[in-house]
C-alpha cells in the first residue's frame, strides 16, 4: 500500500548519498560504510512514515533485496544511535524526512 512512498524515500536517499541503487541493494563483505548507512536511512525513513518492518521488508525484496524483518529493525535502531552521536547524519536524516513525497 505504502510502496510509492517506499519507492519516493529510496529514490531521495540515492540522489542524496550518491549511492547506487546497485550499492545500496548490493551487500556482504564488500559493502562500504556508505552503503550501509544509506539502506539504514531507508529503514528509518520509512519507519518513520509508518512502515512496519514487515512492509519494508516486502519493498526491499520488489526492489531485488530479500531480508529478513529483523535486519530492518536492527538497522533503524543502529542508525537512530548514529543519528544522535553524528551531527552529520542527523543533519541528512533531517533533510530527507522533510522532503514532500
Amino acid at each position: 500500500m505504502k510502496y510509492k512512498i517506499f519507492k519516493l524515500i529510496l529514490e531521495n536517499i540515492l540522489q542524496h548519498t550518491e549511492v547506487s541503487l546497485e550499492e545500496l541493494l548490493g551487500g556482504g563483505k564488500n559493502s562500504t560504510k556508505a552503503m550501509v548507512q544509506s539502506r539504514h536511512l531507508l529503514f528509518y525513513l520509512c519507519s518513520q512514515r509508518g512502515m512496519r518492518p514487515t512492509e519494508i521488508q516486502e519493498y526491499m525484496e520488489r526492489v531485488g533485496y530479500p531480508l529478513a524483518h529483523t535486519t530492518v529493525t536492527r538497522g533503524v535502531n543502529h542508525i537512530q544511535e548514529v543519528i544522535v552521536n553524528d551531527p552529520d547524519i542527523s543533519t541528512i536524516a533531517n533533510r530527507l524526512s522533510a522532503i514532500e513525497l
